[in-house]
């Protein structure tokens, strides 16, 4: 709820609300407890606990100390996979549904509703190659979360015989016999003019704070606009940083499903109303309906708020094993106290978990911009979230 990307942190929390508000509309969850074994019905509560500016992983474990003490059955987090990985760290035992984390963390407790990295790369490139650019350039910052989509998007780009002219990470470095003096790092007028030089057919800006530094660079330096790409939390609302026109036609890929304009419209007011807040972009906020939603019907499946039950629930209640389709939580939950195996197919459009926690299928939105520099929804791409193995022939 701080830093950067804080827009999106009160997107998510604002969306986590109207699921709760729904969920209280069905009646609440039926849970036994010590005190109260006959399972009444009782309110689902959100305890919202800022994780920090970006990747400030102290802050992310700060917040994470908080929800450990005041003993949460299940997170719901965070805006970056340092920022995951730190809670999970200061939680062990309960269950963390990751709403945007795309890189991978290794823990037993962490359920991923966001695609990883590679899963967008994977539709991007889908993107580019029907667009007809099958020549591409990388520009942005390196840092530990940019240089994983980097590998991503290079490696799924050569999968499809596409070339990356510029900004390409060496995979295999020559072995050296002294130490190499760092590269002085390039700013992004620099970046984008060697990005040029080099003539590819697009250009994929991978940042996020920093990209409209790295736009503004393309845009003096005449770069063809539609021939510019964006993803993730980089495709947000510019109308206020450039002048009308500017982004005309860029185009940009962003995890999940665009949220209906019923979520939309709720996220939009709930900010404004109880934070003052005006959310440009609505990114991620059918990911964190769900992800409430699925804690919510795993607390119902075997009627208990412990963290371990909700955890051996989430599975199941997605649909991993099967069972009848059912699109809300109040159809859902009438299901499970009939002792039915359902599948919660909710607004994001997730697909079951697989057995490594990870979702089986999602979608990608693709937008482009219009000349008032804001993101419109054009399409979706639908990918799986678990590379197929390569066979030998």
């Amino acid at each position: 709820l701080s830093g950067p990307s804080y827009l999106g942190g009160y997107a998510q929390l604002a969306a986590m609300n109207k699921a709760v508000a729904d969920i209280a509309k069905a009646g609440g969850i039926a849970v036994a407890t010590s005190e109260t074994p006959s399972a009444p019905s009782l309110p689902v509560c959100i305890v919202p606990v800022d994780s920090g500016p970006g990747f400030d992983a102290a802050a992310a474990a700060a917040a994470g100390a908080e929800l450990a003490a005041k003993k949460v059955s299940v997170i719901l987090s965070a805006l970056s996979t340092e920022a995951t990985a730190a809670v999970l760290a200061s939680n062990p035992g309960t269950p963390v549904l990751s709403l945007t984390s795309t890189l991978p963390i290794p823990a037993n407790e962490l359920f991923r509703i966001g695609p990883p990295s590679w899963a967008q790369a994977q539709a991007l490139t889908q993107t580019l190659i029907v667009d007809g650019n099958p020549k591409i350039a990388l520009v942005g910052p390196t840092n530990a979360n940019t240089t994983a989509t980097r590998l991503s998007i290079q490696s799924e780009f050569a999968e499809q015989k596409g070339l990356v002219l510029y900004g390409a990470i060496d995979t295999n470095p020559t072995p050296v016999t002294k130490p190499v003096p760092a590269a002085t790092p390039k700013t992004p007028a620099e970046d984008v003019a060697a990005a040029i030089a080099a003539k590819p057919d697009a250009i994929v800006i991978v940042a996020s704070a920093e990209t409209p530094e790295y736009l503004r660079a393309l845009i003096s330096q005449k770069w063809k606009m539609p021939d510019a790409y964006l993803i993730d939390t980089n495709v947000v609302d510019y109308s206020k940083t450039f002048t009308a026109g500017d982004l005309l036609a860029v185009q940009g890929t962003v995890p999940g499903q665009s949220p209906s304009v019923e979520l939309a419209t709720y996220v939009n007011n709930w900010s404004m109303f109880t934070r003052k807040v005006n959310i440009e972009s609505v990114n991620f906020a059918a990911e964190a309906y769900d992800a409430t939603v699925l804690a919510a019907l795993a607390s119902v499946n075997l009627a208990h708020t412990q963290p371990s039950y909700i955890g051996v629930s989430l599975l199941p209640v997605s649909g991993t094993y099967g069972g009848d389709l059912c699109y809300n939580f109040a159809d859902c939950a009438k299901a499970l106290t009939e002792n039915k195996l359902i599948h919660y197919k909710g607004v994001s459009s997730m697909g079951p978990f697989t057995g490594a926690r990870e979702i089986s299928t999602t979608m990608i939105s693709i937008y482009q911009y219009k000349t008032d520099n804001t993101p419109v929804w054009t399409g979706l791409v639908s990918v799986a979230s678990v590379k197929p193995p390569k066979t030998t022939p």
